[in-house]
């Protein structure tokens, strides 16, 4: 395909890379959102993740897995055109190891996360396809060896276009000025261009169905992490109820994070509730969290995703910082709502009263999405052009080799061809 082909014109497939395979509702966002970008350029989008597990989520992506990336690509290419891969977003730049049980289980809880950018721009360099970052985060400065590494700089060198979603996230990168990464709001705040709320309603109306709560409202929607809580369960549920109480709103008690146990939280906070109230701790879709925020008159709670989702449907919110993440302030810094983030939660119901008053105002900004269009763009410009970035690719693979069989010795490199 030439660089000036459109890829419209061809059966086109885009792999993306992330941490799809957990019950974490903002993780699962970044493929449906990308698959909506791209298939009007008639790209159609594959998830890749650690393990190829299923969320038992209606609307979920359903991932490959990483250690079958390479014949994925090998598999795709013998009907239709490769056209490159994405990385991210979420916080899933670093060389860390993961706490989730399931990567421990498969034998990669040390490399899980490395295997999702490293390794996808190692997977991009053998088969010479292009590489674009999709605004991930890097929630920490990375562990030595590769933290200031002469590899490191060669991965984003071969990365066509490489972007991240705050400034913390450069910070933590700390390349510059070998590679100066462009920030770009976490690509969820397009999620109601995705699923308009009207196209949610009928997924929310399923869920008062299901949980035997009349319609019609207002309801308040609340996220509590175990990290964030402050007091005991009984005392949370005091406090959510008395506010609701005093404004005459539903609560929602929402599990965004099943991987992380949000479901037992919201479980012994809502055994406490007297009043009227819903447990969303069994989500059956997607959809139906996304509603839940969707049709929300308030919503407060201690996750990025959930906020995001509230604000990009004017919902009014405040963003619990317990404990205070670089990501918290970086997406607030994009929208100008630094005043949404409260530093308890009596600090958020206090600033709840204020919110609950209506207002007409719209909690993303124009130059939010403007952002958003110019990153896809660029990615659309990367995918377009195969061969630009070859040099770069190839560049960082004989690197890759020379210093893996540097350190590991031949053995390291001929072990396929010997065992």
């Amino acid at each position: 395909m030439s660089e000036t082909t459109s890829l419209a014109d061809h059966p086109t497939t885009a792999l993306i890379f992330g941490t799809f395979d957990v019950q974490n509702y903002g993780d699962l966002l970044f493929p449906i959102i990308a698959a909506h970008r791209l298939a009007a350029h008639g790209i159609e989008v594959v998830p890749v993740s650690p393990t190829d597990s299923l969320t038992g989520l209606a609307g979920a992506p359903e991932p490959r897995r990483l250690r079958d990336a390479s014949r994925v690509i090998d598999g795709l290419s013998e009907r239709r055109a490769v056209a490159g891969l994405l990385i991210g977003g979420g916080n899933i730049i670093h060389n860390g190891p993961a706490n989730l049980a399931d990567y421990r289980q498969e034998g990669m809880f040390d490399w899980a996360y490395a295997g999702l950018w490293l390794g996808a721009t190692l997977l991009a360099a053998i088969h010479n396809l292009p590489v674009a970052w999709n605004a991930p985060g890097v929630p920490r400065p990375l562990a030595a060896p590769l933290r200031g590494h002469v590899m490191l700089r060669q991965a984003l060198q071969a990365a066509d276009h490489v972007s991240v979603r705050d400034d913390a996230s450069v910070d933590n990168l700390h390349v510059s000025p070998h590679v100066m990464p462009q920030v770009v709001p976490d690509t969820a705040a397009e999620i109601a261009r995705v699923w308009p709320r009207a196209a949610l309603a009928p997924a929310f109306a399923s869920l008062l169905e299901r949980k035997a709560v009349q319609a019609g409202g207002p309801f308040l929607t609340v996220h509590v992490k175990a990290r964030s809580m402050e007091r005991p369960h009984a005392e949370m549920a005091e406090q959510i109820e008395g506010f609701a109480a005093a404004h005459g709103m539903t609560p929602i008690l929402l599990a965004l994070g099943l991987c992380h146990g949000d479901e037992v939280d919201a479980r012994r906070i809502g055994r406490f509730m007297r009043r009227p109230h819903i447990v969303l701790d069994d989500p059956l879709s997607l959809q139906e969290i996304a509603g839940s925020i969707a049709h929300a008159a308030l919503h407060l709670g201690s996750s990025l995703h959930g906020y995001i989702t509230a604000a990009a449907y004017d919902v009014p919110s405040a963003l619990v910082a317990r404990p205070t993440l670089a990501k918290f302030a970086g997406f607030l810094a994009h929208t100008g709502r630094t005043g949404d983030l409260a530093e308890s939660w009596d600090d958020a119901f206090a600033r709840a009263a204020e919110l609950a008053k209506p207002s007409s105002g719209r909690r993303i900004p124009d130059h939010v999405f403007h952002m958003l269009d110019l990153h896809w763009a660029r990615i659309l410009a990367t995918l377009n052009a195969p061969r630009q970035g070859a040099d770069a690719r190839a560049r960082f693979l004989r690197g890759y080799m020379k210093r893996g069989m540097a350190g590991q010795g031949w053995d390291w490199a001929l072990a396929p061809a010997i065992r």
